[in-house]
């Protein structure tokens, strides 16, 4: 009888640590992550951006040390989707945390930094980047992943300087040798961290001024033509109270007889440009980032008159406005 017990007994043992071995692999199971629980997130990009950098750090990373670092060659692929990083939330449902900027430093030479923390641009292309950051950080976790939309926004102002000549000028004189400098102080080279978005730091100008050349005489007439240098399209850093103008713009340019190779006159000129709305409205307050306008340089017989027009980031629906220098 004592060896029946026995045996009943180490049976019901047995069934007992086989059930408790189901629910361990069935409480397992419960924490393995699904692809419901990898780390998506929506990208929204400014117009114009393409390659960017995303970071993602939890409360034992820093942003000089984050956690998951990823690097997109095209933003534009991500607006109607989200971007997978193929990793996981943590386990414990600590909040992870995400900002970014554009252009990436590892797929780009427009852009480097070594913390994170400020972004540099190289020498000589103060100017010509188009720096955007992400409007703010955005959070998630494994119980609520992300829902906000990585927002990538534009730092600078765009200005697209262009040429042309006049119909007056056309059988009598010819136009070359046009060049356009923008003091440095236009100019920004260093964003900086602030504990939630990337500024830029207007203390930091480039050493030089920047200069744009058209070299070439302009064909025709009525026709828009652009400068070498990035296509007469530069970012600048406009500060608060620039009251919606470019200061000390230097224009030269040499005008020629159509029949002769030698200059007939030169112009050389330090205007003030205004800049106007695409209501036809000087700006009475400051130029934006995300703002975009183009200037172009209309040049007659022995002078030039401006056509300065606000214009969306993306060509379309323009007003033209002579302006005299």
């Amino acid at each position: 009888m004592k060896q029946l017990k026995h045996t009943l007994f180490a049976i019901l043992f047995l069934s007992a640590a086989i059930f408790n071995s189901c629910n361990t692999i069935l409480d397992d199971a419960d924490n393995i992550p699904t692809e419901q629980e990898q780390i998506q997130v929506g990208i929204t990009r400014a117009a114009g951006t393409y390659s960017g950098r995303l970071l993602f750090w939890t409360g034992a990373y820093t942003m000089t040390s984050p956690w998951l670092v990823e690097e997109l060659s095209d933003l534009n692929a991500y607006e109607s989707t989200k971007y997978n990083t193929g990793e996981y939330y943590p386990s414990n449902n600590s909040i992870v945390y995400a900002t970014g900027y554009s252009p990436s430093p590892s797929l780009s030479s427009d852009i480097s930094t070594s913390d994170n923390l400020t972004l540099t641009l190289p020498a000589g292309r103060a100017g010509f980047v188009d720096v955007c950051t992400a409007a703010g950080i955005i959070t998630g976790s494994r119980s609520t992943p992300f829902s906000a939309r990585m927002e990538f926004e534009h730092t600078l102002t765009k200005i697209h300087f262009t040429v042309e000549r006049d119909p007056t000028m056309e059988g009598i004189r010819d136009v070359k040798e046009i060049t356009l400098t923008i003091p440095r102080k236009y100019l920004p080279t260093t964003w900086t961290w602030n504990g939630s978005v990337y500024e830029v730091d207007y203390s930091e100008p480039a050493t030089t001024d920047l200069t744009l050349t058209h070299p070439d005489i302009i064909i025709g007439t009525g026709k828009r033509e652009d400068f070498i240098e990035g296509e007469g399209i530069v970012y600048l850093m406009l500060p608060t109270g620039n009251t919606g103008k470019l200061e000390d713009i230097v224009v030269t340019a040499d005008i020629l007889l159509s029949s002769s190779t030698g200059v007939d006159r030169q112009i050389n000129e330090t205007i003030t440009i205004p800049l106007y709305d695409e209501n036809g409205d000087q700006l009475t307050g400051d130029a934006l980032p995300g703002e975009a306008y183009t200037v172009s340089f209309n040049f007659k017989q022995d002078s030039f008159t401006l056509i300065a027009r606000a214009q969306s980031w993306e060509p379309g629906g323009l007003i033209y406005l002579p302006v005299n220098p």
